[in-house]
């Protein structure tokens, strides 16, 4: 293999078994000889903040990724592989910041504070760049999200609103973020500071917070456990934006494995480069 490709990841749901789906022992592993033999850059990009991601590499026995996109895409850290510390990138905090007023969204959290359908997250899952609520399911699908870019608007705050659901606990889970700051506007930001093309990146993801990326221009997989409606959005996204070339279901039956978390990673990286799926299978005939 000629060329280094680079992988960004979801964590939870997707590169993590830990949703209700049965996953395969071994594709975890799998994932983390194709990152150890230098077929693979790894960037984790998670909702997750710095601890909640190094208590996932712990519990899961992750390999080490070169960068991480944390905070629903609201930080970056480069991380480095010989003494495995963690270095936050200035320029992107300082990028964010620039249309983005702590004090201004102060009105809006007391606003918000009392709508009956959000509960503000811990004190630990908010940043300086992060507002987050759990959001009642009652409330999921009736537009919440206009009623609160209008008050920001309101408040002359340009934002991004992101809305998933954790189908684990069923919870939705609202972050109000700056406008420019994404998954999809983090990745597009390491891309071109570190000069990666589309044909070198893909992505991986399970859900909401991962749709701006997963009908982009780059080169994306749904694992096979993502809900169907986030499947069936998706591939209608996709093809409304012209880019259902770049999106990959995942189906299973791969090898043996069975589509869900890490196993439809591997799937989606042998759908766009042949050359993995020789790999993988080479690695699961040597552990057999």
């Amino acid at each position: 293999m000629n060329m280094k490709y680079t992988l960004c990841t979801d964590l939870d749901r997707t590169l993590l078994p830990n949703g209700p789906q049965a996953s395969d022992e071994q594709a975890i592993p799998l994932l983390s000889l194709l990152v150890e033999q230098q077929h693979l850059r790894l960037i984790y990009v998670s909702g997750r903040n710095h601890d909640l991601i190094l208590d996932a590499i712990d519990q899961y026995a992750l390999p080490i990724p070169e960068m991480a996109i944390t905070d629903v895409g609201t930080r970056i850290y480069h991380i480095n592989q010989e003494t495995l510390s963690w270095h936050e990138d200035s320029d992107w905090q300082r990028y964010l910041g620039i249309a983005w007023d702590i004090n201004k969204l102060d009105t809006i959290k007391h606003k918000l504070n009392q709508h009956a359908g959000l509960h503000i997250q811990e004190p630990e899952k908010q940043s300086r760049l992060k507002l987050s609520y759990y959001l009642d399911m009652q409330y999921y699908d009736i537009g919440i999200e206009q009623e609160i870019e209008q008050l920001c608007n309101d408040a002359g705050i340009r934002c991004n609103i992101v809305k998933s659901h954790d189908e684990t606990t069923d919870t939705g889970l609202l972050d109000i973020l700056p406008y420019n700051a994404s998954k999809y506007h983090a990745i597009r930001f390491l891309m071109d500071k570190h000069s990666i093309s589309e044909k070198e990146i893909l992505f991986s993801g399970d859900s909401g917070n991962d749709m701006e990326v997963l009908v982009s221009e780059i080169p994306a997989i749904l694992v096979k456990n993502a809900q169907d409606s986030v499947k069936l959005q998706a591939q209608q996204l996709a093809n409304a934006k012209q880019h259902s070339q770049q999106l990959y279901i995942a189906e299973g039956d791969f090898c043996g494995l069975n589509g869900n978390y890490s196993s439809g990673i591997l799937e989606g990286l042998a759908y766009y480069h042949q050359e993995f799926e020789r790999l993988v299978g080479l690695y699961i005939k040597d552990t057999e």
